[in-house]
């Protein structure tokens, strides 16, 4: 959006909100309240749960299927569809499928249909990293799957908690899984309906219907509140949180994540080919002033490093050098760059607050960075695809611990084991990539440790993924509505009594 346009945009929303409130504010709490209106930050990709990881697309399908197992980082992993399991020995896990359990269409869950769903999600790219460990699954006796890995796989657990369980014959084109809320009608595109399932396993959620809309501009997002259509809205931007605080009757949530937004370097071609130039472009970039201007206080956090203190392999020696634009424009002489080099910047989402901050920053060392906002679907294929010059990404740590990250971050790209499907770096080292390998297989928790940091410590050696800040999850809710998790699932959204 242009810097007019979006100035435009804010002028108008900041005339329409006090009648919005006014009226948004005259819906009671109380049982009439039977449908929950949500809107997220883009369309989803896909409605297929293992294909696609992006954030909303995870989120909406989360009410639609369900994991052998839940986790929440920091917490001890929950049982789902598996209510028990066992470890024989450090390559072999047992998992008993619990009983009682329906898919939408009525048929009820079998284990042959867990085996089939981590053989599909193992033969994509999205989920298939997660689980290149498992040499084996099989059903075997009383409702029980095994799986054998090649090596110990510590984190298997917690992977599977990426992969959905659905029918045996599954077509993603007609979703059916076993979770709280059936699909009723939708596409990717939106809008999408959602029911609940009355014979749902576990607690039934508060609502019978769930509306979701996605919404693409500031513009559409003033409609709809205008028209009382709203209830929940995910993933609010810094800019319009910070040009309509105190909203009357709406409240802000802020959930600090285990994630990491980060300036990727793609090395494939001169001049980011050269390090110099990457060490250049990360000196030039003053963190706490970039998170200053760009959000609100509270809504984010400088990064020092590509994984937060929260996240299994940091390391409070990983600390980057500081700001030094002397030295910067002296690398930058040394390594042939002459002044005024055009580079592209590409970004989708919520980072038009941060792009023009990267653009100044380069602008101080005479590098000019040109950003380019891509739709959601086409700049996430084109990090697949390590098609971007220079690209703003966030890496949300589902699992708080390194190994995922490095495996679809880090590792050189490797499809037929669903390795490296992110590396939009094209980062390529074989020493890295089987220090990555050594680390996920360390059953020793103090040596695996040990390992993730000495990784993550040559990775920043590398400059090719430039840490930039820690983000919270920002929503915005309204009276009489409460939010229990962080993940804006359907789910999670009560009413206050």
């Amino acid at each position: 959006m242009l810097r007019h346009e979006a100035a435009s945009t804010m002028r108008f929303l900041r005339c329409l909100f006090p009648a919005v409130l006014l009226l948004s504010g005259c819906t009671p709490a109380g049982p009439e309240i039977r449908t929950l209106r949500i809107a997220y930050s883009h369309e989803m990709v896909t409605m297929d749960p293992h294909a696609h990881a992006d954030r909303v697309t995870t989120t909406v399908l989360a009410a639609v299927y369900e994991g052998l197992v839940s986790f929440e980082p920091g917490l001890p992993v929950r049982a789902g569809l598996a209510d028990r399991w066992t470890t024989p020995d450090e390559t072999t896990w047992r998992l008993h499928i619990r009983e009682g359990v329906t898919f939408h269409d009525g048929r009820p869950l079998t284990p042959g249909d867990v085996v089939a769903s981590i053989e599909r999600a193992r033969a994509t790219r999205v989920v298939g990293h997660q689980l290149v460990e498992i040499a084996s699954i099989r059903e075997v006796e009383d409702r029980t799957v095994e799986i054998k890995t090649d090596l110990p796989a510590p984190l298997l657990l917690t992977r599977l908690e990426a992969v959905a369980i659905v029918p045996r014959d599954f077509d993603p084109q007609i979703p059916v899984g076993t979770g709280p809320y059936a699909w009723r009608v939708g596409s990717v595109q939106g809008p999408v309906l959602l029911e609940r399932w009355d014979g749902y396993w576990g607690e039934h959620p508060e609502f019978e219907e769930v509306s979701i809309q996605f919404i693409s501009s500031q513009e559409e997002l003033a409609v709809l509140i205008h028209q009382k259509r709203l209830d929940v809205i995910s993933s609010v931007t810094s800019s319009y949180i910070r040009d309509h605080e105190p909203l009357e009757s709406w409240r802000v949530t802020a959930f600090p994540v285990t994630a990491t937004t980060y300036l990727g370097l793609n090395v494939a071609e001169p001049p980011l080919a050269d390090r110099r130039v990457r060490r250049a472009i990360d000196l030039a970039i003053d963190r706490p002033a970039l998170v200053s201007v760009a959000f609100p206080e509270g809504l984010a956090r400088p990064a020092r490093s590509l994984v937060s203190p929260a996240v299994f392999g940091f390391s409070p020696e990983h600390r980057r050098s500081g700001v030094d634009l002397d030295r910067a424009r002296q690398l930058l002489r040394e390594s042939g760059v002459r002044e005024g080099t055009p580079l592209r910047l590409e970004y989708a989402g919520l980072y038009d607050e941060v792009a023009p901050l990267v653009q100044k920053a380069l602008d101080q060392i005479g590098l000019v960075a040109v950003p380019e906002e891509l739709p959601f679907e086409t700049f996430y294929r084109r990090l697949e695809e390590a098609a971007s010059q220079m690209f703003i990404f966030r890496w949300n740590f589902s699992v708080a611990d390194a190994s995922p990250f490095l495996d679809a971050i880090v590792h050189s790209r490797d499809p037929a084991r669903g390795l490296g499907t992110l590396n939009g770096a094209a980062l390529s080292d074989p020493v890295l990539d089987d220090a990555i390998e050594l680390a996920a297989h360390e059953s020793r928790s103090d040596v695996r440790l040990q390992r993730l940091q000495e990784v993550l410590q040559q990775v920043s050696d590398h400059y090719v993924y430039l840490p930039l800040y820690h983000p919270s999850v920002t929503t915005l809710i309204r009276e009489p509505f409460i939010l229990d998790n962080r993940q804006v699932r359907p789910q999670d959204v009560h009413l206050r009594r």
